[in-house]
Order: C-alpha cells, then sequence, then structure tokens
C-alpha cells in the first residue's frame, strides 16, 4: 500500500514537470509575449486610427492568456501567432486609415465652407425678399437660418478637432456637417454637388 501511494505520487510529480516543462508550454508562452510585445510597439498616435482592431487584438491576447493558464498551448500558440501577425499589421493598416481621413478632411476642408457660404448669402437674399419661391415658407426659411448657426458652429468645432489632432472625430464632425448642409440646400432649392 505504502508503495502504491509512492508509485502513484512519483507519477502525478513527473506528470506536473512533464506539463510544466513541455515544449508546447514554451512556444505557447514564447508567442504569447511576442504578441505583447508586438501590440505594445504599436505607437499611441497610430493606436486612434485602429482602435477597434486594437481592442479586439487585446482580447485575443487576453483569450490565449486565459487558455494558457488552463494549459491549453496547442490554441494558446494558435491564438497567439494570430494576436501577433495582426498587431505587426496595425502600422500598416493605422497609416491607411490615416490617408483615407486625410483624404476625406481634404475635400470636406474645400467644399464644405463656400457651401455654406452659398447658403448664408441665399438665406440673406430669401430673408429680404417679399416673396419666397414656391415649395418655400417662412417657417423653412427661419428653421434654415437656425439650422445654418448649428452647422457653423459644428464646422467650426471640427476644424478646431481637426488642429487638436483629432482626425477621426474632425471627419465624423465634418461630414454631419455636410449632411445637414446639403439638406438646408435641398430646402433651399439650390443646386446640390
Amino acid at each position: 500500500m505504502f508503495r502504491a501511494s509512492i508509485l502513484g505520487l512519483t507519477a502525478c510529480l513527473a506528470g506536473l514537470i512533464a506539463i510544466g516543462c513541455s515544449p508546447g508550454r514554451q512556444a505557447a508562452e514564447a508567442e504569447l509575449t511576442a504578441a505583447r510585445n508586438a501590440l505594445n510597439a504599436v505607437d499611441t498616435g497610430a493606436r486612434d486610427y485602429v482602435a477597434d482592431e486594437v481592442r479586439a487584438i487585446q482580447e485575443t491576447i487576453d483569450s490565449a492568456t486565459a487558455r494558457f493558464e488552463r494549459a491549453e498551448y496547442q490554441e494558446t500558440l494558435a491564438a497567439a501567432q494570430d494576436a501577433h501577425t495582426r498587431a505587426n499589421q496595425l502600422p500598416d493598416s493605422a497609416a491607411a486609415r490615416k490617408a483615407v481621413l486625410e483624404a476625406a478632411w481634404t475635400s470636406i476642408r474645400d467644399s464644405l465652407p463656400p457651401m455654406l457660404q452659398q447658403i448664408a448669402v441665399e438665406v440673406n437674399r430669401l430673408s429680404n425678399s417679399r416673396q419666397l419661391p414656391a415649395g418655400l415658407s417662412r417657417s423653412q426659411l427661419n428653421e434654415v437660418k437656425a439650422a445654418l448657426e448649428v452647422q457653423n458652429g459644428a464646422w467650426a468645432q471640427a476644424v478646431r478637432e481637426f488642429e487638436a489632432g483629432n482626425l477621426a472625430a474632425a471627419v465624423t464632425r465634418a461630414d454631419s456637417v455636410r449632411t445637414g448642409v446639403t439638406q438646408m440646400m435641398r430646402t433651399l432649392g439650390m443646386r446640390t454637388a
């Protein structure tokens, strides 16, 4: 009986040592570390452009860490390799996203101020007119006047966000302004581009 207990304990210890020192464990641990390091190496500024991807990679790393703690080394290795590969692609993804946002900003920056000015001129002209065009009431004109003030303020905020380096927020806000401006132009019977 004593001998059986010693053999059982020895077998148990041998199993624990084998698990703790297995090449699968070492490979999984090394890849998990590499994935963490690759994600941590991504520039903070670049993270702003790929925040969703960063979050998804972090979730993959967290999941792989949990699997590692459950001694699921093959699953850990596969998830960590995936996270590592995706983390290494983040700088290129961020640069591409930034280029798209910069192009969008340039397009909006070049077109929106003249549109706002055209609306202001038309609102001023119509406000001084005795008769409004068919399909436009005084209340609609007053709504456009109020909306023009709001959109001018929102455009100014978008410019401040751009100047502060928050390109994504600036483009989102400016795009919203462009939508509002287009609606105002339609209400006034103006041609929209």
